[in-house]
């Protein structure tokens, strides 16, 4: 019809709003000076009713695109719905940034990595948060070609806004906004925890290299002493013995009876010197009475060597553990002393094996000088003394936890708590 009205350029309404539809279908109308044609008072009935008809039809296909765009809207509604919950409970990070660095929308895994609310990194180049020494790294990374679509991935420490570093994988990618205007979008996952179960196996590998260096130069140096105390001792005792031998032979008017007792006194000599090298090399008290008597009698020795005040106290049931078990402790407890002899400057020493529960406490303690402990451990590191290190690791071995206190001036304290599992009550 020649009426037909031309479209105003007006933006559509919402779905379902027919009242204004309406509205400003009449007001665009009204615009225009619209007016019915006069040719309409010509018309037939035939052609009046054809035109209800048409226009009924069309009235239809409205109604029914207006459904179509109700169900479209909600579709698009809940499609959005869940795009929001995906994208901000994300357990990663995700920022989208713009053609020039800087963030245009980041969900709240990225801002709880950087320690500051989504709306707080609106318009941050991201590169603000880089560490400066990775800086160069994540330029590369950048400006690394790659097919469009594909994802790009690199490793590198970020700053929170604290000051906090974390190690971040960063995934980026090339896209096009609904603008159609370029951006790229960076998937952040922290690894910083996996970043520090590397170091500390790397740590690990490394002192366990360390300890068995050290295990090695000490089976060294422990062969070198056993065979100069043998040549210096057995062997000397022996020679005597020969000697004696060999005089009487020579010499008939020295009695017998003379030449036997000095015999007895070098052989008595001899195997005093030859049960020291055993209790040093396995005590045998150890594997007969348990361990209580066993460090019972090494507390003694020390003393007697050292001049220490050592006091033991075996409280508790006395118990057998299995070997193993047995000989860390005698170890743990034996380096333990020989550390307060060569470096403590110690007066006295108070040394308790108890039991709590299911587990065997070890309590050793000195009035000694103490001694900076992080330190001490960074000497061992770089390759120093393993005292401390050797007894943590026999601890750990058999299941065990270790904590050494000490101080500079204020003595030094070591608590060992061994599990009992394979302990079993003495007869």
């Amino acid at each position: 019809m020649s009426g037909k009205a031309k479209p105003t350029g007006q933006p559509a309404p919402a779905p379902g709003a027919e009242s204004t539809l309406r509205q400003l279908a009449e007001d665009a109308l009204q615009g225009q000076g619209w007016r019915p044609p006069s040719a309409l008072k010509d018309l037939t009935v035939e052609q009046t009713q054809r035109m209800l008809h048409e226009l009924g039809v069309h009235q239809v296909e409205l109604e029914m695109q207006n459904e179509e765009l109700r169900r479209t809207q909600v579709e698009l509604s809940s499609a959005r719905a869940r795009y929001f919950d995906l994208y901000q409970t994300a357990p990663v990070g995700y920022v989208t940034l713009r053609k020039d660095g800087r963030i245009e929308q980041a969900n709240l895994a990225a801002a709880g990595m950087l320690g500051l609310s989504a709306g707080t990194l609106r318009d941050r180049p991201l590169t603000a948060f880089i560490f400066s020494q990775d800086q160069d790294l994540y330029y590369l990374h950048r400006r690394q070609p790659g097919p469009a679509g594909d994802s790009r991935s690199c490793e590198l420490r970020m700053v929170r806004s604290d000051g906090a570093l974390l190690w971040v994988q960063l995934a980026t990618m090339g896209a096009e906004g609904v603008d159609g205007t370029p951006e790229v979008r960076v998937v952040m996952t922290d690894v910083t925890q996996h970043k520090q179960v590397e170091a500390d196996l790397r740590e690990s590998v490394q002192q366990s290299r360390r300890l068995s260096r050290r295990v090695l130069e000490a089976q060294e140096t422990e062969r070198r002493r056993v065979a100069m105390e043998l040549h210096d001792e057995l062997g000397q005792a022996l020679t005597a013995i020969k000697i004696n031998l060999q005089v009487g032979e020579r010499f008939r008017q020295q009695t017998t009876s003379e030449l036997n007792v000095e015999n007895i006194r070098i052989v008595d000599e001899a195997l005093l010197q030859m049960r020291r090298l055993a209790y040093g090399l396995r005590p045998s008290m150890l594997d007969d009475l348990g361990l209580a008597p066993a460090l019972r009698w090494m507390a003694e020795q020390t003393a007697q060597r050292s001049g220490l005040v050592l006091r033991f106290e075996p409280g508790g049931a006395e118990v057998r553990l299995a070997p193993d078990i047995e000989i860390a402790v005698f170890r743990i407890a034996q380096e333990a002393l020989n550390n307060i002899v060569r470096h403590a400057q110690a007066h006295t020493v108070q040394m308790t094996l108890s039991r709590e529960g299911g587990t065997l406490v070890l309590s050793v303690q000195d009035d000694g000088r103490g001694f900076d402990l992080a330190a001490m451990r960074a000497r061992a590191v770089a390759g120093g003394s393993l005292g401390v290190l050797g007894m943590e690791e026999r601890a750990m071995l058999i299941g065990a936890e270790l904590l050494i206190e000490s101080e500079p001036g204020q003595g030094t304290r070591l608590r060992l708590r061994c599990p009992m599992q394979a302990a079993r009550e003495l007869p």
